[in-house]
């Protein structure tokens, strides 16, 4: 591959890590409300900017799973790995370091794009019954350094954002705006 053909490659493989995370955020839910089979998180083999194969996985099945989709990589020559999951982001306060709940979004390049990582934390508000999701941030890196955090609309200029909620009488889950 040419470099302008395996830059705009990885412009398209990010472009579609951000349509997964929105996704993801989607499904977000505070412990009293998620399924019991909700999966931890997504691990996915990316094939191609529309071809991300989801494989879920828990906690406990994390080391298996991950395992499992270096394999893919191997053998199949994946353009890439990603995951998705709802885990801690460090947010400095005050003058004081705390730990925030925060959507992760992490895609790793293989083949032409080794080397090649594309990281989302977006930091999320998790109430017994409502969940609100704050402006995320991206950064770039490769073997060549660590780009900086920089604010990112994902496409959606309206953060922060209600993302889910219960309905004041308690029985309906509704989708925030």
């Amino acid at each position: 591959m040419e470099e302008e053909q395996i830059a705009e490659g990885w412009r398209q493989l990010c472009k579609s890590a951000r349509r997964e995370h929105l996704a993801y955020l989607q499904t977000v839910r505070p412990i009293e409300h998620r399924p019991i089979l909700q999966p931890d998180g997504l691990l996915y083999c990316v094939r191609g900017p529309e071809q991300w194969e989801p494989v879920p996985y828990t906690l406990e099945s994390r080391a298996e799973v991950t395992a499992q989709v270096e394999g893919y990589v191997r053998q199949d020559q994946v353009w890439s790995m990603a995951m998705v999951v709802v885990g801690v982001a460090p947010e400095q306060q005050a003058g004081q370091l705390r730990f925030r709940p925060a959507l992760l979004t992490t895609l790793t390049g293989c083949g032409s794009w080794e080397g090649k990582r594309f990281e989302i934390v977006q930091s999320l508000e998790l109430e017994p019954t409502r969940v609100v999701a704050y402006g995320p941030i991206t950064r770039m890196s490769s073997l060549h350094g660590i780009g900086d955090w920089i604010p990112d609309s994902l496409g959606d200029p309206s953060w922060p954002r209600e993302c889910w909620r219960v309905s004041e009488d308690g029985s309906t889950l509704l989708r925030g705006q």
